[in-house]
């Protein structure tokens, strides 16, 4: 101003209710005799201010959400894990003990029927884990297919 040239200033104010307000004051300085004015105009910017800073908070929480998602979908993928592996390891047990006493030749034809339901269920038990496991591996981040042409 002191240099006549055009300003602009936003300062926070506290009135005397105590409430802040934002203001935007914008002008021209000009003299008269040895008295300096300022022609400008001050503007009530404070809705602008608690929009930022509402923008600024939602910002803040949607990055916290992101974060407890990821923490979320890790967890979900190690408990898939460790579920998978817990059951397959008992699965796998007692699916080769089954074939282990199915090939047993003292067995009657009853026993070998209900091994045989006991083989059946046990495969059909891991066919499941793989299918637990692939749904995983899909909802994983996807590697990029590379193509190589073939005869």
């Amino acid at each position: 101003m002191l240099a006549g040239e055009p300003a602009e200033v936003e300062e926070r104010l506290i009135g005397l209710d105590g409430v802040t307000r934002w203001t935007w004051s914008r002008g021209t300085p000009r003299r008269e005799g040895d008295r300096l004015f300022f022609d400008g105009i001050t503007t009530n910017v404070t809705e602008r201010h608690e929009l930022a800073e509402r923008r600024e908070a939602l910002i803040k929480r949607e990055q916290e959400q992101v974060v407890m998602l990821a923490e979320m979908h890790r967890a979900r993928d190690d408990f898939i894990a460790l579920a998978g592996h817990e059951l397959r390891t008992p699965l796998t047990v007692i699916r080769g003990y089954a074939e282990h006493l199915s090939d047993d030749p003292s067995m009657g034809d009853q026993q070998h029927e209900q091994l045989e339901i006991v083989v059946r269920r046990a495969a059909l038990m891991s066919d499941l884990i793989d299918d637990l496991f692939d749904l995983a591996k899909l909802d994983s981040r996807v590697e990029p297919i590379e193509f190589d042409p073939v005869h």
